[in-house]
């Protein structure tokens, strides 16, 4: 209990900064549902069933796709991470985990987005998502 009593001793001392950090969360909070909403609206329903290749630049140019690779492997990483944070924090953390993941390369990436998206309450927030946004439902494979 003395933790929790320097915890809110500190609140008590830092009424400004508590108030910006509750707004700067808040504020993000609303920022990252609005990029998650349009990442998901914006997703083909056939995303799981098509096999796509990776975009491939022109011969001889390599920096760009690899690039391109780097970028969103970091961005993947960063909302994995985020989203195992929100899973005891407030947010949508598997929504975040799902995203993450869908942005990273790395084997068995297939899998393991299919097996979050099995779960009929992961599937049933995103057709919730889509369906609001008047888009079809994501086509889930079976196997």
């Amino acid at each position: 209990m003395v933790s929790l009593s320097l915890v809110l001793g500190w609140i008590q001392q830092h009424p400004a900064m508590v108030t910006l950090i509750t707004i700067g969360s808040v504020g993000l909070a609303l920022l990252y549902a609005s990029l998650v909403i349009v990442a998901l609206t914006r997703m083909p329903a056939d995303y799981f069933v098509t096999r796509r290749d990776p975009a491939v630049g022109p011969q001889g140019h390599w920096v760009r796709p690899l690039m391109g690779a780097l970028a969103r492997n970091i961005a993947g990483w960063i909302l994995l991470l985020l989203g195992l944070a929100m899973l005891v924090l407030p947010g949508q953390g598997i929504l975040t985990m799902l995203m993450g993941l869908a942005l990273m390369d790395f084997p068995g990436k297939r899998w393991c987005l299919l097996y979050m998206l099995r779960n009929r309450l992961v599937n049933r927030a995103i057709d919730r998502v889509r369906s609001k946004a008047s888009k079809p439902r994501l086509i889930v494979p079976r196997e």
